[in-house]
Order: C-alpha cells, then structure tokens, then sequence
C-alpha cells in the first residue's frame, strides 16, 4: 500500500473511494493493521516533539508554505485542491520520515501493560499474545532487533508466542529470564517466587549460571531464597483459570482448589480439617459464582459452608 495514501487516511484526506481501498487493505492482513498503527502512532509523537528538535522538519514544512505563497501569488485562480493535496501529503511524509528516524536513533520508550483489577489481553508486535492477571505489569520495547524481550515486573502472565526461529522470545522475569521459539506457558512472580508452567512446546529457564529446560506438564519454581531451579511435574491446571477462564479440578487436593478461589475471588477462604484438605475435588467450573463453587465443595464432602464476612469463608465437615 502507498504510503502517503496511508498518511492521507490517518489525517483524513482520502475520499470515499480511497477510504474504501485502505479498508478492505486493512482487513487482508494484521501486518497491513499494524503498519496503519506504527505510522499513527509515528504521527502522534510528531505532536509531542517541539519543532526546534525536528529541523529537518522545520525546514521542509516552511519552504513548503514559502512555495505555496509564491504560487498564490502568480496564479490568479485559486489553487487546485488535488496539487494542493499533493504537496500537503509530501511535507507530511517529510515531517513523518524525519520523526521515524529520531526514534530510531533515540531508544524508544518501553510500552507498559498493567492489569489491576480487570485480567488484561493484549497481542504484542510479533503477533504473540498475552493474558496478565489481575495486579500484573509487564513491558516491552520494539521487537526488531535480534530478540523478542519482554520484562514480567510482578504478578502473573500467559503467553502464547509466535514461532519466529530468527528471534527467540525471552521474558525476564526479576531476573529468571525465560526463553522460547514458539510455545505456550504461564509465568508467576509473587514476593520471592518465580513460577513457570509450560502447557505446549519447549522453554529454558536460566538464573546466573543455572539453567532447565521444560517441556509440555513441567513447572519449574525459583526462589530469591535458595539457590536451586526445583523442577517439578505440573500435576493440575488450575493455571488456566484466569487464561482460558475456566476452573478445572481433576483429582486436585481440595487445599489446591482453595489456593487458587482465594487468588481469583480475593478472598480467604480457610479449610479448618486437616482430613478435608486432601480430599480430591473432580469438577470444571466455568461460569458458575463463588457460592455456586463452594456449594458444589459442600455437597461433594459433606461440609459446612460458614461466611464469617464478605471475605473470610470456612469450610468444616458436618457434625
């Protein structure tokens, strides 16, 4: 696609049939979608830089307001609109390749993603996708260069990366870094646990000089306390609870279950016999509420469900 019908597009120039041919170019590819994003998003830095940092720009915006004059001067009909058009798009592509060149030679600005109380989706340059827990954040910079890096500050983060061979995805995780070619995983960190569980694929997880490799129900824990990456089968996917937005419980301890209804309803709930903690739930729970939930643990042991407040919840087996 023509660039500088593209930049008529963002500034909103094109006529119905122009518009029409740029929309149905935007609909064939995400890349054309992202091209469109990374020229808008080129044109509103342009709005944010000063013009005495953009002297090129400066320069080529005034010769050609000085060549415009000039002309209205000789001419004694009015300017023709569509030269008119021309010579406005021109500067424009002037103004906006001087502005693709200074972020270029100055780093760009990490992209931040945070999810407070919402889970959060997102699909990141490459084309990979993201699902950030509730209170996560994550950022990333441009993925041109030789690596795709990505930085997980706290909380926690499904990936689904796209296979690129050329450019290995690497998430640093408070300094776990995370490598991968193509694969789906989940990444925790919380206080001074690191947590990695892959559902498909091959990842490598590094600390200094320590180093495993995980494949498809494997989970590795790091802890800032102890010098060890303890790699571990993954026995259950309540992981995906918050990715996938569903709860499964295949033969999962009830302890188990519990951890993770306290994460996702914030809650804190408490199992107060030691016989029921091991007990096995199999259920999936996929649109059903937290009374919903625990009704089912309820009927399933024979417990009592006891709400002390909004947030404190015990379960008790029946006398």
């Amino acid at each position: 696609m023509d660039e500088e019908l593209l930049i008529k597009y963002i500034v909103g120039e094109t006529d119905a049939k122009e518009q029409e041919l740029v929309n149905k170019w935007l609909q064939e590819s995400s890349n054309h979608q992202k091209e469109l994003g990374r020229l808008k998003r080129i044109w509103e830095e342009s709005k944010k830089i000063s013009l005495h940092e953009l002297p090129d720009a400066e320069m080529a915006w005034e010769k050609f307001k000085m060549k415009r004059s000039q002309q209205e001067k000789v001419q004694v009909k009015p300017l023709n609109t569509s030269r008119f058009l021309m010579y406005k798009v021109a500067a424009a592509v002037i103004l906006v390749t001087s502005i693709a060149l200074m972020l270029f030679v100055y780093q760009q600005k990490p992209i931040q993603l945070n999810a407070a109380q919402e889970i959060h989706k997102a699909v990141l340059p490459d084309g990979s996708k993201v699902v950030l827990n509730r209170n996560s954040s994550l950022s990333y910079q441009d993925f041109d260069n030789s690596e795709r890096l990505v930085n997980l500050h706290h909380g926690e983060a499904f990936f689904d990366v796209k296979p690129d061979k050329t450019k290995p995805f690497i998430i640093d995780a408070q300094g776990v870094k995370i490598k991968v070619l193509g694969t789906s995983f989940n990444v925790k960190q919380r206080d001074t646990i690191t947590e990695v569980i892959v559902e498909s694929g091959l990842v490598s997880v590094t600390r200094g000089k320590d180093m495993v490799k995980l494949k498809a129900g494997e989970k590795v824990f790091i802890s800032t306390n102890s010098p060890y990456l303890l790699k571990q089968e993954n026995t259950d996917l309540l992981f995906r609870y918050y990715s996938k937005q569903v709860l499964i419980a295949d033969n999962t301890p009830l302890w188990r279950v519990v951890e993770v209804l306290n994460e996702k309803y914030q809650t804190k709930i408490v199992i107060q016999n030691p016989q029921l903690k091991n007990a096995k739930l199999n259920a999936t729970f996929k649109d059903e509420s937290l009374d919903e939930i625990l009704g089912v643990i309820a009927a399933t042991f024979n417990a009592r469900i006891t709400k002390v407040d909004q947030q404190q919840i015990i379960i008790s087996l029946k006398e």
